[in-house]
């Protein structure tokens, strides 16, 4: 089994800080506009400049609405990256909300200046590897997407999809940016109609290479709404001892 070294927690924080930064810059235009933004009193989306999220104008936050951001994995596939990344949108000034479920198998880094909200699979998340959790995880799935779209961010970052319910359960009035960390997932990627119609739902789409870019290019996903942020390396705190059996 391969354990990647560990590395400085300066080295760390930066990657953090760079996927927010970087994330934070995908739903308007490229003048300084910020890709993420706050809504107005009216009801308009405002766009904030784009050094918030660099912390050049963390002191002026305090004089407008705080960019409220959700971050969205209901399954719980990569508490890593979602709580790294929710973590590191905070400390650039962003109001941060993470909406997830429990993750079966581990403990999960505590939330660092955001809310963590496990409203998704409150039973199959608990129940073992089975059909019928399947089974109940499928019935529990419509619910965590109505409290999903009951709620009022000025983003709605997805992790991950359901993509043949959430076709038509994710709603949302907010600007959408999607992170395609499989590109598209083999089991469903022979419904190319069924996957143009989730991307095109979206403001902006993260991919973590320029492999993933030019595929999605390929896919017919516009270039402009394409986004490359490297995947960092998280630290490894597994245990290291001989037990006879690792190699």
């Amino acid at each position: 089994m391969y354990v990647a070294p560990a590395r400085p927690p300066t080295v760390f924080c930066s990657i953090s800080d760079r996927i927010a930064s970087a994330v934070a810059r995908l739903s308007g235009p490229t003048l300084p506009a910020c890709r993420y933004a706050y809504r107005s009193s009216t009801g308009n989306c405002v766009r904030a400049s784009s050094n918030v999220t660099r912390g050049i104008l963390t002191m002026h936050l305090s004089t407008v609405s705080r960019m409220r951001v959700v971050l969205a994995d209901p399954p719980a596939y990569t508490p890593p990256y979602d709580r790294s990344l929710a973590a590191a949108l905070a400390r650039a000034g962003a109001d941060v909300e993470l909406v997830t479920s429990r993750f079966r198998f581990g403990a999960v880094a505590s939330a660092d200046g955001y809310i963590a909200r496990e409203w998704f699979y409150p039973l199959s998340s608990r129940m073992g590897s089975s059909r019928l959790r399947l089974a109940v995880k499928a019935l529990e799935h419509p619910f965590g997407m109505l409290r999903l779209a009951a709620m009022a961010p000025d983003v709605l970052h997805m992790q991950w999809l359901v993509p043949e319910a959430d076709r038509w359960l994710l709603h949302s009035r907010a600007p959408l940016v999607f992170t395609a960390h499989d590109i598209v997932p083999r089991r469903t990627a022979s419904r190319t109609r069924l996957w143009r119609g989730l991307f095109s739902r979206f403001d902006g789409i993260v991919v973590h290479s320029e492999r993933g870019r030019a595929a999605l290019e390929a896919f017919g996903v516009p270039a402009e709404r394409l986004h490359v942020i490297s995947h960092p390396v998280f630290r490894s705190e597994v245990p290291r001892r001989d037990d006879g059996r690792t190699v």
